[in-house]
Formats: C-alpha cells, structure tokens, sequence
C-alpha cells in the first residue's frame, strides 16, 4: 500500500495533475515518509511536490496513466528518485521543500536544516537558520555559532544571530560580542540586538564601548538593547550617554539626530527603572519636541512617578497620530483611575482606529 501511495505520488509530480484543489493536503506524503532509504529528503520532496494535489482528482485520473509507470517506479526506485532530485534541484526548490519538512516534522527537521546549514546557497542557509531559531533547538546552538563567525553571507551572519537569541542559550553570548569586529555594520546590528533578547549582563560593557563614534541609528540600537539588559550596569551606560548628550548639545557641539538618541535614552531608562532615573527623564518633559516630551511622560510612569500626567493629557490632543498613539499606550500600560475622564473625552473624538483601540484598553485597565 505504501509503494502504491508512493507511485501515486510520482504520477502527481509528473505534470499530469495540476489542477489545485481544496481538502486533503499532503497525507499521502506523510503516508510515505517513513518508507524509503532518507526518510527526510523524502519527506521533504513530496510534502513539496504534492502539497497543492488532492487525493480524489488523482482517482479519477489514474486510469488515464500507463500501469507501466507503476512499476516502473518502485519503491526503492522512486526512492532513490527522491534523493536525487532533492540534492539536485534549484534553490528555490530546495527552500520549499525545507518549509515543507518543517511544516511536516517540527523538530524532528532539525538534523536536516542542520545538514542545510552547509548548503552552497546563501538563501537556503538562512531559510535554514531562521528555522532552526523558530524551533529553539539546543542541538543548533554550535553550528549556528559556526555559521555566526564564519559564513560568507553577512545576512546569513546576522540570522544566526538573531537565531541564537530566539534559541535562547548564553553559550553563545561570547561568540556575539566576538562578532562586533565583523566587517558588516548590519552583523554588528543583529548581534547588539540579539545581546540585548539575551539580557546578557556581561556584556554591558562591551555594548556601551560600541556608541563611542558611532553613527545614531547604532547608538539607538545599543540604547535599545541596554535597556532589554536591565542590569544596574545597563542603567548606568544608558544615563552616562543621555548626560554627555545633553551636555554636549547645550555646549553648542554638532551632534547626528540628537532627539533619536535621547529618545531612545529616555525609552531605556524607563525599561531599567530605579529612582536615579527620575530626574533624568523629568528634564525631557521641558523639551521643544513634543516626542521627547511624550517618551518622558511614558517612562516616568514606567518609574511609577506620575509627575507627568499633566503633560501626558496635554498631548492626548496632538495633531500626529503617532504622538497621540504613545500618549495612549503610556496610559494603558499605567492603569491610572484618574485619567478616565480624558481618556473618554479622547476617544469620543480619536479618529484613527489603532490609537482608539488603545484608548480602549486604557479604559478598561483603569476601570472605566
């Protein structure tokens, strides 16, 4: 039953039933899967090739196809076919049928995405390291390590990176901040980001001598990622970059988009915690910039100090959406009972559908 299952198969995947149809997907591949000589590649070629076939189109079809093709193809002939084509065919192809054997197998797919970790091509590594990160596999962590330090694809680099985070073993936070002296900005990037998922405190120091030079947009994903850290040693890289900021602005220095580093400063402080942070991110509700004013407003009430309500209301009538949108999660995230009132008033007349569905929540967790 099983050969014919798999002959069925082959009939699928010689062009003669093409038609897609809804319902059954994929048994007989599953049927045949554990037959052959390489249960996986096997798997993973007709899950591919017969995921858009249906099984009654194929019935009322067969008699159309010589008998000859049945024996022709035999088990251990279709097989050996399988194998075949699946080290054989093209990129893309192989990428597919990679998705297939996940969908299919979960984490019995690891040793096969593994194996493909090796490929020749770049796009089929990443599809395989993104797979291996989503599965959370610690049988991964040291060929993604591998692939971290030593593949040729930068972007394969930095989906190992950030693969490793999702994995979630520190092991591999060494290998992460070996990986700032690559030569990729992008690597650079994932691994500050992939540090800060990890919350890995021993590398603090290491990511806060990263902003030194460094353009804003990296000093925001360090900023970023210091505050996911959390530690007291985050806190205090974070306030020291905010201070030299301010200071060096105030001196008149030219300094690259000031109010993004301060932002995400601010956001990072509010993160972290700790009563020395309070004034710090007061000082941004005296702001010109009316984001800096509203980041302030949330982190203060992250810090459980409700100094800047008053500003926070205020800018629950801005003209920007997205002004009004921060305003708006910083009151659902703090629950307040006093703020109902104008959170009623601003949702009576809040015409964007995401910053009202927030104001929602913020009234249902304060309590109407």
């Amino acid at each position: 039953m099983r050969v014919f299952a798999v002959n069925v198969l082959m009939i699928l995947n010689s062009g003669q039933i093409t038609r897609k149809i809804s319902g059954f997907r994929s048994v007989l591949a599953r049927f045949c899967a554990g037959a052959p000589r390489n249960p996986q590649k096997v798997d993973a070629t007709f899950a591919l090739k017969s995921a858009l076939a249906g099984f009654w189109p194929t019935i009322k079809r067969l008699s159309n196809v010589p008998y000859v093709v049945l024996l022709v193809y035999g088990a251990g002939g279709v097989c050996a076919a399988a194998e075949k084509n699946i080290l054989s065919a093209a990129p893309k192809e192989r990428r597919e049928a990679l998705a297939e054997l996940v969908g299919s197998r979960g984490e019995k797919a690891v040793p096969q995405l593994i194996k493909s970790l090796g490929d020749g091509d770049p796009g089929v590594r990443g599809d395989a390291t993104r797979s291996l990160g989503r599965l959370k596999s610690g049988k991964a962590v040291v060929p993604l390590t591998s692939r971290l330090k030593s593949d040729t694809s930068s972007s394969v680099r930095g989906q190992a990176a950030l693969a490793l985070a999702e994995i979630g073993d520190r092991k591999a936070v060494p290998a992460l901040v070996q990986c700032f002296k690559d030569k990729s900005a992008g690597v650079k990037g994932y691994c500050v980001r992939a540090l800060g998922i990890l919350r890995a405190k021993e590398a603090v120091a290491p990511l806060a001598g990263l902003m030194a030079g460094a353009n804003a947009d990296f000093k925001a994903q360090v900023l970023n990622s210091l505050g996911k850290v959390g530690s007291p040693e985050a806190g205090g890289a974070v306030k020291t970059e905010l201070e030299d900021l301010r200071a060096k602005r105030a001196g008149g220095a030219k300094i690259d988009q000031p109010l993004l580093v301060e932002e995400e400063a601010i956001r990072a402080l509010g993160e972290i915690g700790g009563a020395d942070a309070v004034p710090l991110v007061k000082k941004g509700l005296d702001s010109p910039d009316d984001r800096i004013r509203a980041v302030s407003c949330r982190a203060l009430l992250k810090l459980n100090d409700k100094s800047g309500l008053p500003v926070c209301l205020g800018l629950l009538s801005h003209s920007e959406a997205g002004i009004r949108r921060e305003i708006a999660e910083a009151l659902a995230e703090s629950g307040d009972a006093s703020t109902t009132g104008a959170v009623q008033e601003a949702l009576r007349v809040e015409p964007n559908p995401v910053v009202r569905r927030i104001l929602e929540s913020a009234l249902d967790k304060s309590g109407r």
